[in-house]
């Protein structure tokens, strides 16, 4: 039975609520000491020409029960779960023969929306990058990053693979680093690695969207979906990847996936579409 403060007052007269609301007044003025400490108070009358007594503090925890301010500012919080860090030995031979990594790059369309995609050969790690528009200064931004992700794990960008179009990016970080080559693609010709990197990402964000309860969804959903598609099919190793129980999020991250981190949806109530919502879902990836 849930008892309330309304209920508790009903059996009292308003004389002696009055000098209850005192005291608990008193407690918030002086910050909220325990009750205990409160009554000591009053009693060594450490405060000069109190009127709250001993009586009025007992009178108002039966009527307003523990004080809700006291409560929530002195509980604690809870030990949290320690944070350990489960740091995978890859072997040293695969990190020597694989540091030299062969990029295959490619850009593909979701409606109008441009993403920028890669995928290291033997490796097969992929990434995937919205781009606001196909200029060389954003294609140089995006693969910089990249770049820069397999230095930092002791991967050699060695060669990079596109079509003709990439060109001038591509001359860009060669003359910027003569460590890094490039190779372009015949006319009307594509590179086979990138172009099925791109069929397999469309195809799984299409399996993700049309297992979703929405009818549209907005554009910034739809780019932080082509980026997720592509970190979650570095979850897996690949078909024909350098070892079978090696992921390439594991060679790159040296670390293993987490169940609650990486593998546990909380699953809310699901609203219908608002009328704010753009691309329909008939609309497929292209």
């Amino acid at each position: 039975m849930v008892q309330t403060i309304n209920e508790n007052k009903s059996f009292y007269s308003d004389r002696q609520i009055a000098p209850a609301l005192r005291a608990r007044e008193l407690m918030h003025t002086l910050g909220c000491p325990s009750v205990a400490d409160l009554k000591r108070i009053i009693k060594m009358n450490a405060i000069k020409d109190c009127p709250v007594t001993v009586d009025d503090i007992i009178l108002a925890k039966k009527i307003f029960g523990l004080d809700v301010a006291s409560l929530k500012g002195k509980k604690v919080r809870q030990t949290p779960t320690p944070v350990v860090a489960e740091i995978i030995e890859i072997p040293r031979e695969l990190m020597a023969a694989q540091e030299e990594v062969e990029l295959c790059i490619d850009t593909f369309f979701i409606n109008p929306l441009p993403f920028f995609s890669t995928i290291s050969r033997n490796i097969k790690y992929r990434t995937c990058d919205f781009v606001q528009a196909q200029t060389v200064a954003k294609y140089c931004a995006v693969l910089s990053r990249i770049i820069l992700l397999y230095a930092k794990t002791g991967f050699k960008i060695k060669c990079i693979y596109g079509d003709n179009k990439y060109g001038p990016v591509l001359e860009y970080f060669k003359n910027g680093s003569a460590n890094i080559d490039y190779v372009l693609a015949n006319a009307n010709e594509h590179v086979p690695e990138a172009e099925c990197n791109n069929r397999t990402k469309k195809e799984c964000i299409r399996e993700t969207f049309h297992s979703l309860p929405f009818q549209a969804i907005p554009t910034t959903f739809i780019k932080h979906l082509a980026t997720e598609t592509a970190e979650k099919l570095n979850f897996f190793p690949p078909v024909n990847g350098i070892l079978a129980y090696y992921s390439p999020r594991e060679i790159m991250s040296q670390q293993r996936l987490d169940y609650v981190k990486h593998c546990s949806v909380t699953s809310k109530t699901r609203h219908k579409p608002s009328h704010s919502l753009s691309h329909n879902k008939s609309k497929r990836a292209k």
